[in-house]
Formats: C-alpha cells, structure tokens, sequence
C-alpha cells in the first residue's frame, strides 16, 4: 500500500501551496485525496493509505489531480455578498483553474499526454488493454 504522504509534494505544487507556512493541513490533503480515490477504479483507500501499491508516475499524478480538484471545486466560481449599502460579486479565478486541472486530468486519462516514467510502449499496452476491456463489456 501506498501512504497518502506520497501525493503531498504533488498535490500542494498543483494547489499552489508552496509556501513556508503551509495553506493546506494534512487532513485537508487527505479528505481531497479520498475524494479523488472515490472517482478511481483501479485504487482504493484502505485504512488511510492507497491500495495496491501506486504503480506509475502517471497512476500519480492523477491521484494528485483528482485530489486538486476535490480541493479547489467548491470555490470555483463567483463569490457574492450583500450588505445594507453595497453588493459585490468576484470572479475567485478558480473556475479557469479547475477547468486548468481538469484538462490536464483528461489527458494523462486518455494517454494525450506522457509522465516522464511511461514509454510509448506503456502507453500502448495501456491503451490496448482498455481498449479489450471496453470491448468485453458490450452486450452479448
């Protein structure tokens, strides 16, 4: 199993979390990383780590993205507020950030984009084994 520790690094550079004093509390981290292991249909979370074994710098950064985006989600579009004399509304930027995130998330998911440890071949041998697995689940 993996820890969820292994994601920090990843996860508080896509949160822009860089700083000496940390925007993000390890528990905060967590609850994203859960989220995004909800989404995930090759990893699971198994009593506060990641099961099996994290496989890929590709398998890692989508953790990380999917964790990102739990994280930044409920802040993404306007944010309002009224008072007796003024009304305000603000564009918080996170929407074109998740939006940002996302896109990123949907190109290590389809294989447009490469981590530095997947080959052309890894890719290929991805690719074509989901390609089987789609195929075997359609109707008989």
């Amino acid at each position: 199993m993996s820890a969820f520790s292994e994601l920090y690094p990843a996860l508080r550079t896509l949160l822009g979390d860089t700083g000496t004093v940390a925007m993000y509390s390890t528990a905060q981290l967590d609850m994203g990383i859960s989220n995004g292991l909800m989404e995930d249909a090759t990893y699971n979370e198994v009593a506060g780590a990641i099961s099996p074994n994290i496989a890929s710098k590709t398998d890692k950064m989508i953790l990380a993205l999917r964790a990102a985006i739990a994280l930044v989600s409920p802040t993404r579009n306007l944010q309002r507020y009224t008072t007796k004399v003024l009304s305000v509304t603000r564009d918080t930027g996170e929407g074109s950030y998740a939006a940002w995130l996302e896109g990123k998330l949907s190109e290590l998911v389809d294989g447009t984009l490469q981590i530095g440890s997947d080959s052309e071949w890894d890719v290929f041998l991805r690719g074509t084994a989901d390609t089987i697995a789609d195929f075997g689940s359609f109707p008989g």
